[in-house]
């Protein structure tokens, strides 16, 4: 079959199943586009490739389909860095194309070559974050490339992959045979299953605890091991407490859920997590957020307790917390072991009427009366508790929850229930401000029958809100919540508490003082969304009813409090100062 090279790899994505590329335009990757048109694959266009790589990562992540990047030479390469090293933090398959200059003229300085250090070397920005990145020099192995950097993403810790194809090369025939992606990775399962000597100690552990916990990671998520997750659970009547990109591994309404830890987690979390005998821990990295720095006096105190930590990622285990049991293998596949072994050794556990079940009741109920004030509240300007009370009773149980960072993020986790696995999607592990705005579309062409509700910041939805050109332009019906408090109050916060000062942290015109932001819901109009601006409590509820009875994209600024929106339940240093 005479292809050209982008035409190659384009086959091998379609022969995958992959549906959606997202990307920019550029003068390299033009045979990309060209062979795109006619593929049937649809092509979503965004005006910067930062907002292409948020939204193929929550596609990848509502699919299960590793998303598809496509970029411009050099600097589109480079724009959409922070998307693709986030999905890496995250553990999220991607599959990047990028043109590259003509290889011809490798070295010669041609516009917009890389050659610091190499001739050509765009591709080496991304080996800090990429599992594998291919600088291509002959089109007949782009087959057998392609087939192989689809596995590699989604095998084992997914993450992203690089191909960068000159632009040469993307255009020059050659006849070669379009092989099947699914003949080059392993046949069967891959789920990988833990040493059967590790899972036998762990069930030994948890069936002779006293204090037993679960805590989920977002591996769990990934894994789709939420159900045996919830029956190891109800088994051995082990309370569940998740890390922020954990949210929804099990239901938020579940007995046993006790909420995420950390300093934006549940007092119940922390105080179980601190008293707990046997740990057993699933797809986490013990991030600092989630562990109050690693201060053993507000979240984990590892030892004494003893941890059983279960990863995909070897590297994982281990290293924040000593291990009693490390096993590595896939969540769901392990959670399978552990759930048999331990039913083979030890009766389902009475724990509905124990003591400790009824004591972490009390504590949930206690922090729930805190937060049901503030989700109560009338005052203006209007608390983001408030506001996420209205979502909740409005959204579908399958509804899905596109966060970004600061109080978008910690908002939804302590006041936002959900209940449905995969339907909570944020950045974690860079924590990139603009994830957002974007991440909502790929999220609803993932998933084009659920809601699709994005809570962001005024400060990420300034950065990132050209997707709602996008959004528009492919008739893409998503609902952004802008928080809008006229700055970045999350890290003011900080600055406040610490430093006795607000400075660079709120949006303010200099000459008057006067706090300062576009008018968001003209924005929104501006691009051919429709636009709202909410100020009154009592406005919230109505402005969501048309926003989710729309068929068009919908942009809701609303102003909120500029005060801390969260119930804090853990250490908030923040590292500032050394333990």
């Amino acid at each position: 079959m005479l292809l050209s090279g982008a035409q190659i790899v384009i086959e091998v994505l379609k022969r995958e199943g992959i549906k959606h590329i997202f990307g920019e335009c550029g003068h390299s990757n033009l045979a990309f586009l060209n062979a795109i048109r006619p593929s049937g694959i649809k092509f979503i266009s965004f005006r910067h490739e930062q907002c292409a790589a948020h939204a193929a990562d929550a596609y990848a992540r509502v699919t299960g389909k590793p998303g598809v990047i496509l970029t411009h030479t050099g600097p589109g390469l480079m724009n959409a860095t922070h998307g693709v090293a986030s999905a890496a933090m995250d553990s999220i398959p991607l599959i990047v194309l990028s043109g590259d200059v003509q290889s011809y003229y490798f070295g010669k300085g041609p516009h917009q070559e890389l050659k610091m250090h190499a001739d050509a070397d765009q591709w080496s920005v991304y080996k800090p974050f990429v599992k594998r990145a291919w600088q291509i020099h002959d089109v007949k192995l782009l087959p057998s490339i392609v087939c192989r950097a689809i596995n590699i993403a989604i095998s084992g810790r997914p993450g992203p992959v690089l191909i960068s194809l000159p632009q040469d090369l993307a255009a020059k025939m050659v006849d070669v045979e379009i092989p099947d992606p699914s003949k080059w990775r392993p046949t069967g399962s891959n789920r990988i299953p833990g040493d059967e000597k590790e899972v036998e100690r762990a069930a030994d552990l948890l069936v002779k605890a006293e204090r037993p916990m679960f805590f989920a990671g977002g591996g769990v998520l990934s894994s789709q091991a939420s159900p045996e997750l919830t029956e190891l659970a109800e088994y051995l009547g082990a309370p569940v407490a998740t890390t922020v990109q954990g949210k929804t591994a099990i239901r938020e309404d579940h007995l046993l859920s006790i909420g995420n830890t950390g300093f934006w987690g549940s007092i119940a979390a922390n105080k179980v997590a601190n008293q707990a005998d046997v740990i057993l821990a699933v797809g986490t990295r013990f991030a600092e957020i989630d562990c109050s720095f690693w201060d053993p006096k507000f979240t984990f105190a590892i030892p004494p307790a003893k941890l059983i930590h279960v990863d995909i990622d070897y590297e994982e285990i281990g290293r924040n917390y000593p291990v009693e049991v490390g096993i590595q293998g896939d969540a769901k596949a392990v959670l399978g072991q552990i759930l048999r072994v331990v039913k083979q050794k030890a009766k389902p556990m009475e724990w509905k009427n124990s003591r400790r079940f009824k004591e972490i009741r009390e504590l949930l109920e206690q922090q729930a009366a805190e937060k049901a004030k503030k989700r109560d509240s009338n005052s203006k300007p209007i608390e983001i508790a408030r506001l996420l009370k209205e979502v909740r009773a409005l959204l579908p149980v399958d509804g899905i929850v596109v966060c970004d960072i600061g109080w978008s993020k910690s908002g939804v986790s302590q006041h936002l229930p959900l209940y449905t696995p995969g339907t909570y999607i944020a950045p974690g592990g860079l924590a990139g401000m603009g994830f957002g705005p974007a991440a909502a579309i790929g999220a609803k062409l993932g998933q084009p029958d659920k809601p699709v509700i994005a809570v962001v910041g005024d400060g990420a939805f300034s950065s990132t809100s050209s997707a709602v050109a996008t959004a528009v332009e492919n008739g893409i019906k998503v609902i952004w919540l802008v928080l809008n408090n006229y700055g970045y109050c999350s890290v003011k916060v900080i600055q406040n508490e610490y430093f006795k000062e607000v400075f660079g942290t709120e949006h303010r015109i200099e000459k008057t003082g006067e706090l300062y932001n576009p008018d968001f819901s003209k924005m929104a109009q501006a691009y051919g969304a429709i636009g709202e601006r909410v100020e009154e409590p009592k406005e919230i509820r109505p402005a969501l009813e048309r926003a989710f009875k729309s068929d068009k994209p919908y942009v809701l600024d609303v102003v909120i409090s500029r005060e801390l929106g969260v119930v804090q339940a853990g250490d908030w240093g923040l590292g500032l100062s050394e333990k």
